[in-house]
């Protein structure tokens, strides 16, 4: 076993030597580190399908300036895909090594020059692809890392990670997001059983006198406020042409303007062609007979997909961006919907304001192609949600069962 650590320490040697900005004062050997520091790992989200992103993330008992590390994870390759790593101290111009020979996967990074990173318990994140249902395991035989002082640390924490992957059921009820539920805000609620799955077919589009009064059916060409140069001109014009959409009766869209609860329930309800759950039905005090949404919410209620707190369901409320994530993810599963990537997966800037209950439906839906950040790379979770962008969201997700294809953007 020491042959194998003064290998590692080596190798890693070498990546700092390569990276070093002052070549002419080659460091000598990294020696063993006096600090007691362990490796351990964990499954940040452990409620996991068929087709999702299983995270491994390694991390080390004592917060330590790492400067480049090495870690061997064994898999089981007939249920896991292995997609690669992320550390927050590497980048695309760091030294990374990764080494995959039949589920016995060594991963490697160094950072560049002199930059090590800020003390930190974390070192990296695994990522793999769930290919199939069952249980599996995941086990982080061994860690190396090197600190910025040129000392290491060996550990073998033979840390094993039990990965129960679901098989996706039209009766489930929506998803956690990743770390359950939250216990308050607008998705508290017991969990129901839908009894009745709804189909997943073309839209029913709603009559004339289902319209919020202060809408008017008006073509999208006759928007003034939204011209053909407008980034979600293409799928306005697409929901107004199947009725699921309307302007003022002023001529405008508003695409900036922010959508209440209700109407992104309207909106996927529509989309997603549901039929209420007599089994589950959901009374909301301020939700009556005669209002607009009286349907749509009960209808969504009654599968779980939407839910209140309080007995109150809140249909003025602004809806934010990530909470309608969770609706879109919480519409595909009760669908009994299959989501294919197409892109690889990516840490937004903001990944860290992103709630826990949102983290896994976001990162499904992005790497589908359904929903997307800006242009700084952010997601901007806690931003109300705008017409525009409710829009795009709806019109992938209409493309999804069945529409045109949607060219994703990166």
């Amino acid at each position: 076993m020491l042959s194998m650590k003064m290998f590692f320490c080596g190798l890693l040697s070498f990546m700092f030597i390569s990276c070093s900005a002052a070549a002419q004062d080659i460091p000598s050997l990294p020696v063993e580190t006096q600090l007691d520091v362990q490796a351990s790992a964990e499954l940040p989200v452990d409620d996991i399908m068929t087709g999702d992103i299983v995270y491994a993330d390694i991390a080390l008992s004592k917060a330590a300036s790492v400067y480049a590390f090495e870690a061997l994870v064994e898999y089981n390759e007939d249920v896991l895909s292995y997609k690669g790593f992320e550390s927050d101290f590497s980048d695309d111009n760091s030294l990374k090594i990764e080494m995959n020979d039949g589920g016995s996967l060594r991963i490697a990074a160094s950072a560049q020059g002199e930059y090590a990173l800020d003390k930190s318990k974390k070192l990296c994140t695994v990522t793999f692809a769930a290919k199939c249902d069952g249980k599996t395991k995941l086990t982080v035989k061994s860690v190396t890392a090197v600190f910025d002082d040129m000392t290491y640390m060996h550990s073998e924490p033979k840390a094993t990670l039990e990965v129960n992957i679901k098989r996706p059921s039209s009766n489930k009820g929506g998803g956690s997001g990743g770390g359950g539920r939250p216990s308050g805000g607008i998705f508290a609620g017991g969990a129901v059983t839908s009894s009745a799955a709804p189909s997943a077919e073309k839209p029913v589009l709603p009559q004339e006198n289902d319209a919020q009064d202060t809408d008017s059916n008006i073509s999208a060409a006759d928007f003034f406020d939204v011209d053909s140069e407008h980034w979600a001109f293409s799928d306005i014009k697409e929901l107004v042409r199947l009725g699921v959409i309307c302007g003022y009766e002023d001529g405008s869209f508003m695409p900036d303007r922010n959508v209440t609860r209700a109407e992104f329930t309207k909106l996927i309800c529509a989309v997603c062609n549901f039929r209420e759950n007599s089994a589950e039905l959901y009374d909301f005090s301020d939700v009556k007979h005669g209002d607009w949404y009286f349907d749509p919410v009960r209808i969504m209620a009654s599968h779980d997909i939407v839910n209140g707190s309080d007995g109150l369901f809140r249909p003025d409320d602004i809806i934010s961006r990530e909470d309608a994530a969770v609706i879109i993810k919480r519409s595909l599963d009760s669908c009994g919907a299959t989501l294919s990537a197409v892109r690889e997966n990516i840490n937004f800037k903001d990944e860290a304001d992103i709630s826990d209950y949102a983290v896994w439906p976001i990162d499904v839906l992005y790497t589908a192609g359904l929903i997307s950040g800006d242009d700084m790379k952010c997601f901007n979770p806690r931003y109300g949600l705008t017409r525009a962008e409710a829009a795009a969201m709806t019109a992938r997700l209409n493309r999804f069962f069945g529409g045109a294809e949607d060219e994703v953007e990166n």
